[in-house]
């Protein structure tokens, strides 16, 4: 059977929306009142990284939905931040880009994306440090 085409589907309203996984989150119990989102979220893609910054600082983790992907990072100096790192939610950019929108949703508001790529400038070493200002979109996601 041939899909209708719809000319005006980037027009249209979303069926599915994430706030509303969030809700059905938030009523069968799996994201609390009692654990409010982050104010800021450091998006981490590297497993490696994820991990070493939850064994070498005091972190919390959430204790609902996303229980494995998200510690608050607890900073004794700054008492008051509402900061955590968020990791091991998956590869690629359709994996970042659910996760993303559940944080959007769930009310985080800043968020710093950190990761590692390949690059294609010459003179640009391995480890050096880049900060992008800008993409060229390779797939939808992106």
């Amino acid at each position: 059977m041939p899909v209708p085409l719809n000319p005006d589907k980037y027009r249209s309203p979303s069926v599915f929306e994430p706030q509303d996984f969030l809700s059905y989150m938030q009523k069968s119990g799996h994201i609390t009142e009692q654990e409010k989102a982050p104010d800021a979220a450091i998006l981490c893609y590297q497993k490696s990284l994820f991990d070493f910054v939850v064994d070498k600082h005091r972190v919390r983790f959430h204790t609902g939905y996303f229980r494995q992907h998200l510690a608050y990072i607890e900073a004794p100096e700054n008492p008051g931040a509402r900061i955590a790192i968020v990791g091991k939610f998956g590869i690629g950019a359709p994996a970042a880009a659910v996760m993303l929108e559940e944080l959007i949703a769930w009310g985080v508001g800043s968020f710093v994306s950190i990761g590692t790529a390949g690059g294609l400038v010459k003179g640009l070493h391995p480890g050096a440090v880049v900060l992008c200002t800008g993409a060229l979109r390779d797939e939808g996601v992106s």
